[in-house]
């Protein structure tokens, strides 16, 4: 692997652009949001085997962060998987919540984007986590007059390359999950909507990395949908606010990460932080200091970076 400095980087990669669209959750979607966290939280830390472990209560919060059709799936299979009557009840209680959700306040804020921000004919890359929300939101495009391309690991090698055809010839959009992308040529686009976020800063500079790269020959614009008081707008504003992670070139929010002297994956550091807190006010302490750390891993990054030019001259280059 090479490692390239950042004014070499820059010579071949046109700049990029990331705006957060922030979103305003629908009293419904709110209760479900909130209702979904109080599960988790309450769970979280305690023997919680027979429910499905850490592994269920992270897909939950991750699922209702990214649309009611993605959190009711896993909701309904549990339903029919846990004989057990007092969480039969929980699990009641929210599909119903879900069900109350009749209009997405991202789909709507992405159709207000694409009619009032961007041009008529402008490409458009939206990524989403789930295949449940990939189909609500197509089907909701779909009503609004903008048929959309479906992009994930599920097609087979014709049907991805159908896709990405028909979003180069007339769709203007492809929905795409992160899974099965990767390698495809998509420079003709040059703007990317993040329609959930993963709660891994590598995963969200590999959505980007679809477009920002070699052969792309305008500027990038990323737009990141992100309600406030959720775990997705405390990611998202811990990563720009703390080490501008839109801004950073190629492989250095990797370093970062490794600075961080932290043995657990990111997305267990953040669900920690917000599912083992007991009020708000405690999520707010406990980013706040993720937000520290970050700067500080950054910092002995930029140190490490800037020993090595010093050491082996500006065009230093590793190879591993």
């Amino acid at each position: 692997m090479v490692r390239n400095s950042r004014s070499q980087v820059s010579l071949r990669l046109p700049p990029r652009e990331a705006v957060t669209l922030p979103i305003a959750l629908t009293p419904p979607e709110r209760a479900l949001y909130d209702g979904v966290t109080r599960l988790v939280r309450a769970g979280y830390g305690r023997p919680f085997e027979a429910r499905g472990g850490r592994v269920v209560l992270q897909a939950l919060q991750a699922e209702v962060g990214s649309s009611a059709a993605a959190v009711r799936a896993t909701l309904a299979t549990m339903m029919r998987k846990n004989p057990a009557a007092d969480w039969r009840a929980e699990l009641g209680a929210l599909l119903e919540l879900a069900a109350r959700v009749e209009t997405s306040s991202k789909a709507i804020a992405l159709v207000d984007l694409m009619r009032t921000r961007l041009q008529p004919d402008e490409k458009i890359l939206v990524f989403t986590r789930y295949l449940e929300t990939q189909a609500s939101l197509a089907e909701f495009l779909g009503r609004a007059g903008i048929p959309a391309a479906l992009f994930n690991g599920s097609l087979s090698v014709a049907e991805k390359d159908a896709a990405i055809f028909a979003f180069a010839r007339d769709r203007r959009v492809l929905i795409s999950t992160d899974v099965g992308s990767e390698g495809r040529n998509l420079q003709f686009c040059h703007t990317i909507v993040n329609y959930d976020l993963p709660w891994n800063p590598m995963r969200i500079e590999q959505r980007v990395g679809r477009v920002h790269r070699i052969g792309q020959t305008e500027p990038v614009r990323i737009f990141n949908l992100a309600a406030a008081d959720t775990l997705e707008g405390r990611i998202l504003e811990v990563l720009d606010s703390k080490i501008n992670m839109f801004e950073l070139v190629i492989g250095e929010i990797g370093e970062i990460l490794g600075n961080l002297e932290e043995e657990r994956e990111f997305e267990d550091i953040v669900l920690d932080a917000w599912a083992g807190a007991e009020s708000d006010e405690a999520v707010g302490i406990r980013f706040a200091e993720l937000g520290e750390r970050l700067v500080s891993a950054r910092q002995r990054y930029l140190e490490s970076k800037a020993y090595d030019e010093a050491l082996f001259g500006q065009d230093f280059a590793a190879e591993e």
